[in-house]
């Protein structure tokens, strides 16, 4: 959701609280909803939507939903999130080092165990492309520790393939 659209029904739930304030129910639970809100905002910021627009190959929509967001605030597992979507974005530019260090800072606890397996094996793909192969074997085993299950498994077994091709 946008920082306007978000912003937009603040207002508009503050707005509703106000004229319901006769009916402490209903007030209530608007002010109530407005806290979520709020906690979502600086917690979650833009993050989930840079990631989405990322993963769908919508790289100008990442960037900009990714400036959207206070990083100051947001929980660890949007932090590691948001540095992924940079990584996603450094790749693109052909910045590769600079994806390899955006994907070891968004290596954390905090993200979902596949979606770790995933970070480890793309990274594996991108030290592969600079020329590091040890760094690339690094990675790959570190995500095949995590035993990724579906479709996480499907990316590192292809990664894995690509690198013994190599």
């Amino acid at each position: 959701m946008r920082r306007s659209s978000r912003l937009l029904l603040i207002g508009l739930s503050l707005g509703l609280a106000y004229v319901m304030r006769m009916q402490p129910f209903v007030g209530g639970m608007l002010l109530v909803s407005v806290g979520l809100l709020i906690y979502g905002h600086f917690r979650y910021g833009a993050v989930p939507a840079a990631f989405r627009a990322a993963r769908n190959g919508r790289l100008g929509a990442a960037q900009a939903a990714l400036e959207e967001s206070a990083s100051d605030w947001l929980a660890p597992a949007m932090v590691a999130y948001a540095e992924w979507v940079r990584a996603v974005l450094a790749e693109a530019d052909g910045r590769l080092l600079a994806a390899a260090d955006h994907m070891e800072r968004a290596d954390v606890d905090a993200l979902r165990r596949n979606d770790r397996a995933v970070l480890r094996a793309t990274r594996a793909a991108v030290m592969a492309r600079l020329n590091d192969r040890a760094g690339a074997e690094e990675a790959l085993e570190a995500a095949r520790e995590l035993q990724p299950t579906g479709k996480a498994a499907a990316i590192v077994a292809r990664v894995s393939k690509d690198l013994a091709a190599l």
